[in-house]
């Protein structure tokens, strides 16, 4: 008995260490062939890291941001406390993570299936996809730890059930268990997942002792303890993360088109059909056979866990169901899901890995060839998806075709050549140009978009002092940087490198108006914009709202910026203000150069009754209305009667 016992632990060890080894060999792999890349997303965190080690700052979320909590950070910062701050060090730290899913997901399957699934569910992991490894190590400060504690959280309902069925106490396997659904609570709420895999844990045991009390209590007060900084920080701020935008939910009325997203972009990437920067196929063929494959997960789900040889694979068959179902449909309903980049699909490794080693081990029984074919498929979605990854490392997205080839580490050394120390930058050059250079040079976010995107107010604070700010830019910002520059002949020293361009030596009176709006003012003259005329109502009810629609007609040579909205104001015939800054109205898309625009715009008459000119106009948010820079905007007279009019 004892030596049975010791064989198997010599087993265990050596499953264990073969998918640690082939874990950080995948990883290392993907690194080298620069498929795995280091942008502002990570070094933002990284960023974070040293903030935490070097200043004792210990923020609650991921700066910019009302969610994401900071685990990761800290956990960042220790490891930066050993091996120092560089990308290598924060590779080595996400790594850690990736190989221990890759050992939490084959105990899970061990557990419930059996050796052999345990060990293939984790080699499934441990080789592939590419997706797997391109978010686990990026992990973009939340969703290599989200999925590690969920990961923990799922294996503990597991080993909760079996001590249950065996009559022994679960009472502090159930509080390790709220604190784990607390900590990843505190993540990332997407993991509100975890309560359809506990009922389903529950409804699917083989006795009712989960429900007692005593456990319970264990189970939520440890809950609230895990994610004690989220319900502090939100106590402070009146619940602030539930009101993020971020976590909005989707409107129904475009649920066809997400779910069609979910299946050719999500699913196909998640299982490693397509790639998750270009969208392309793996192989001709590979998406149909990633919807095969999950098919055949699902389909091995409902059958295990209705005819399964034990009552821990029948158990574990719902709960990996579960996830595999309650992750995609949580993501179909927030609204910032974008199924071309699935972060949000991460966490359903836990239910796909599982049933993949319990489909192979369970084919293997009893029809050899199934499992080879089942095993090809695998190996050739998870190595095709990495083969056909495109390589990232030293590159800059212009857009969906185009990229901009730019080493990091040149661009430091350059900017520290001539003496540049502060740098208004675009978010995907900024926090890295920041923490390569360790510091000498510091970078805020600058530009249209998501390229203005400011996540580290000090450093922003930083450069906003400064009096000869530099800018570096690249792509369309840097077009319409060039064109601001030369339509107003603002004087400028310029010098390009590493497909960026550097701008110096700006006038104070340039800096000053482009700091008011951290973005490229539009900076028109008159006849830039030739308004086409307003239609509406004429008549209207103090406090109500009416549609009207405004046409214009773009003479820029240039697309208008995306920073312009239509707005309005509300004037006396006398011209004297009554109310200046009106609802704005996006203007999408983006006005061409000639093209006439129409836009719909919702106008709140929130004045008294009296006889007004509804005044619409166009403006560079933070910058400027148009009818300042000359351009004299369109005046519709309106009656505003009392509520009593229109009864």
């Amino acid at each position: 008995m004892r030596s049975e016992s010791a064989g198997r632990c010599l087993r265990l060890a050596a499953a264990a260490a073969l998918l640690v080894l082939l874990t950080a060999a995948t990883a290392g792999g993907l690194v080298a062939a620069g498929r795995i890349p280091f942008s502002s997303d990570q070094s933002i965190i990284s960023l974070m890291a040293l903030d935490i080690l070097q200043k004792g700052v210990h923020p609650v979320f991921c700066y910019g941001s009302q969610y994401g909590g900071t685990l990761e950070p800290h956990y960042l910062a220790a490891v930066f406390s050993v091996l120092g701050p560089s990308p290598l060090a924060f590779r080595l730290a996400m790594g850690v993570l990736v190989a221990a899913i890759v050992l939490a997901v084959w105990a899970m399957a061990h557990s419930c299936y059996g050796e052999r699934a345990g060990l293939l569910a984790g080699l499934y992991l441990a080789v592939g996809p590419s997706f797997f490894f391109y978010k686990g190590l990026t992990s973009d400060g939340a969703y290599a730890s989200l999925v590690l504690v969920c990961g923990l959280g799922l294996w503990l309902l597991l080993a909760i059930e079996r001590r249950l069925a065996a009559g022994a106490s679960a009472t502090l396997h159930l509080a390790l268990l709220g604190w784990l659904l607390g900590l990843a609570w505190w993540i990332l709420p997407i993991s509100v997942f975890m309560a359809a895999a506990g009922a389903a844990a529950v409804a699917a045991g083989a006795t009712r002792a989960w429900l007692a009390p005593r456990g319970v209590a264990a189970l939520l007060a440890a809950f609230l303890l895990g994610g004690l900084p989220w319900w502090w920080r939100n106590l402070q701020t009146g619940w602030v993360s539930l009101k993020a935008p971020e976590l909005a939910a989707a409107q129904i009325g475009g649920m066809a088109t997400r779910l069609a997203s979910l299946f050719r972009d999500g699913w196909s990437i998640l299982l490693g059909a397509s790639s998750v920067t270009t969208g392309e196929v793996t192989f001709p063929g590979s998406r149909p056979l990633a919807w095969a494959l999950l098919a055949s997960l699902i389909g091995f789900g409902v059958v295990s866990l209705r005819r399964g040889p034990t009552q821990a694979a029948r158990h574990g068959s719902a709960v990996f169901l579960t996830v595999l179902v309650a992750v995609p449909c949580l993501a179909l309903f927030v609204a910032r899901t974008d199924f071309a980049e699935p972060r949000y699909l991460l966490p359903a490794y836990l239910g796909i890995a599982p049933l993949a080693g319990g489909l192979i081990s369970a084919l293997w029984e009893r029809w050899t060839a199934g499992a080879v074919l089942a095993t090809g498929l695998l190996l050739a979605l998870s190595l095709g998806s990495q083969l056909a990854s495109p390589r990232l490392e030293n590159r800059l997205r212009v857009d969906a075709r185009t990229w901009v080839e730019s080493d990091p580490r040149e661009v430091v050394r350059r900017l520290q050549e001539t003496g540049t120390d502060a740098v208004y930058a675009s978010y995907w050059v900024a926090y890295r140009t920041t923490f390569l250079s360790a510091g000498t040079v510091i970078a805020s976010p600058f530009g249209s978009g998501e390229r203005g995107f400011v996540r580290h107010v000090e450093h922003q604070a930083f450069v906003d002092r400064q009096p000869a700010p530099a800018f570096l830019l690249y792509g369309p910002d840097r077009i319409r940087f060039e064109s601001y520059l030369s339509r107003f002949a603002i004087p400028h020293r310029r010098e390009s490198f590493e497909g960026l361009t550097l701008f110096t030596g700006l006038p104070p009176e340039a800096v000053a108006r482009i700091r008011a709006c951290n973005c490229i003012p539009e900076g028109v003259k008159a006849g830039d914009i030739e308004w086409l005329g307003v239609a509406g109502p004429r008549r209207g009810t103090a406090g109500g709202e009416a549609l009207y629609r405004v046409a214009f007609r773009n003479r820029l040579p240039r697309p208008l910026s995306p920073n312009v909205h239509l707005a309005y104001h509300w004037r006396r015939p006398d011209g004297t203000i009554v109310v200046h800054d009106g609802l704005r109205t996006a203007i999408a898309p983006t006005p061409a150069p000639g093209a006439e625009v129409e836009v719909e715009a919702r106008v709140l008459a929130d004045l008294p009754p009296g006889e007004y000119d509804l005044v619409f106009d166009l403006v560079d948010e933070g910058a400027s209305w148009f009818e300042w820079l000359g351009i004299p905007p369109p005046r519709h007279r309106v009656l505003v009667g009392g509520p009593e009019a229109n009864p």
